[in-house]
């Protein structure tokens, strides 16, 4: 099994490109899309490496910054600072540069870099299909 990590900032397009990627082909059978906004624990960034790291099927596993996961592979999109603040601003109504920041620093290493979203969509359909 695959464990691959999507990481990027808040507002970068991660959700909307593994969406896209999972919907394309009815993917769904085959991958555990894992977010670590779903997540109620306490503990956030535990309980998603434990996901990773224990499940059966292929995993795409997003944050923002990342967890340590032995084996997984990981994907960092980035976006420019000024995109991701008009798109936080229409999502959420709000937007905290000091934040963002401050998330960039926190970030693990990646493996490799895209970006922006729709580089993902086609990373996605490279790495696990060969297309």
């Amino acid at each position: 099994m695959t464990k691959l990590q999507v990481i990027g900032l808040p507002g970068a397009g991660k959700s909307t490109a593994i969406a896209r990627f999972l919907n394309e082909n009815n993917n769904y059978t085959r991958f555990r899309h894992l977010d670590i906004r779903f997540y109620q624990r306490f503990n956030k960034e535990e309980a998603l490496a434990s996901a990773i790291e224990n499940s059966l099927l292929n995993v795409i596993a997003e944050s923002a910054c990342g967890v340590s996961s032995k084996g997984s592979i990981v994907v960092k999109v980035e976006s420019k600072i000024n995109v991701l603040y008009h798109r936080l601003l229409e999502r959420d109504g709000e937007a905290d540069v000091e934040y963002l920041n401050a998330l960039k620093t926190q970030m693990i290493p990646a493996h490799y870099t895209l970006n922006n979203a729709e580089d993902l969509t086609g990373f996605l359909k490279l790495f696990f299909e060969g297309k």
